[in-house]
């Protein structure tokens, strides 16, 4: 009976631990073990991060606020918490939970030496619901205006939420075979009006009639499975933007080679030769955020800021928040 009673208590504790942190989660902030910051081109410094812990102890992480994410499985043992591959429960990362309330998450993430060394990482993470309901829009962030309608324009704190099956970009080009090797790219719009359906797809580049039937056909069967976008607490409609990049050998392989090469040369501190491989990389690949943003950094650290403006005004221009929070210090 006493060991009995004893794994129900363990039991329930874990059933309680998994239960208090269940939820969404956004990353707000990331620094070192010892509170340093980190490096600026360190792309996890600024960009999105979602984690979305289920009660079964399921795990999304995501780093685009329109997907899911990637699905691992996650423990918790007193208040460390151990994440794993789901298929062969290969272990993954440790972290220690600093801090938790309703609103607020504070994760320490071990590092070589487990949760001693410098290189262990610190989250601060709030809820989700916290996250999305301090958004106030501004004129940018609002499609169109008929009447007492008005459409606003995705983003990482207001957007409707997907509730079929699977990853939205994987169901939406469900049949689709296997794309040639070559530079082509698809991109649409579409709205999820404030009853969660959508409608009004628009094909903006196409690739093909059969590429673009294709999408059709998928986009027509999930109409209907949309949770609308909250703002202020009541539901309105959402612009949505869908893309798919195909590449061929003769642009991606450079794009990786020059990419690694100016992430190397950053990590030597030079950054006038980082900023030669950067500018390489982007003239294969011009609207490629991560390359867009490191050469944001090389040029902020070599004082021409203007230039590392453009680079973050054209980040924001293709839709994405990296680096935002540098436009205070190269934008004036």
């Amino acid at each position: 009976m006493r060991n009995f009673l004893l794994a129900l208590s363990f039991l329930l504790y874990h059933t309680l631990c998994i239960g208090q942190i269940a939820g969404s989660w956004i990353k707000t902030r990331v620094v070192f073990s010892n509170n340093t910051e980190l490096p600026e081109d360190m792309e996890l410094k600024y960009s999105y991060a979602r984690y979305t812990f289920e009660r079964d102890g399921n795990l999304y992480i995501s780093m685009k606020y329109d997907s899911k994410g990637t699905a691992v499985k996650y423990v918790t043992d007193n208040n460390v918490l151990t994440t794993s591959l789901k298929e062969t429960g290969m272990p993954l990362n440790c972290y220690k939970i600093e801090e938790y309330n309703d609103s607020s998450l504070v994760l320490l993430q071990s590092g070589r030496s487990g949760f001693d060394g410098n290189d262990c990482l610190r989250l601060f993470l709030t809820s989700e619901k916290k996250y999305t309901s301090s958004f106030t829009a501004t004129m940018n962030d609002i499609f169109s205006i008929k009447g007492p309608d008005t459409i606003f324009v995705a983003n990482d704190r207001l957007f409707p939420r997907y509730k079929g099956k699977g990853e939205l970009f994987d169901v939406l080009k469900s049949g689709m075979p296997e794309q040639q090797s070559a530079d082509m790219r698809f991109l649409a719009t579409y709205v999820v009006d404030k009853n969660g359906l959508a409608d009004s797809l628009h094909i903006i580049e196409g690739i093909s009639k059969d590429f673009d039937r294709i999408i059709l056909k998928n986009f027509n069967k999930i109409r209907k499975n949309w949770t609308p976008a909250l703002y202020k607490g009541r539901p309105v409609a959402v612009l949505m933007t869908q893309e798919y990049r195909y590449f061929s050998s003769e642009t991606m392989l450079p794009v990786f080679d020059f990419g690694k090469k100016g992430k190397d040369a950053i990590h030597e501190g030079d950054y006038g030769k980082a900023l030669y491989y950067f500018d390489l990389a982007i003239k294969k690949y011009p609207d490629n955020v991560e390359l867009l943003y490191q050469r944001a950094v090389c040029r902020g650290y070599l004082g021409n800021n203007d230039a590392a403006c453009a680079d973050l005004e054209k980040i924001k221009e293709l839709g994405s928040n990296l680096g935002k929070e540098l436009q205070g210090r190269f934008c004036k």
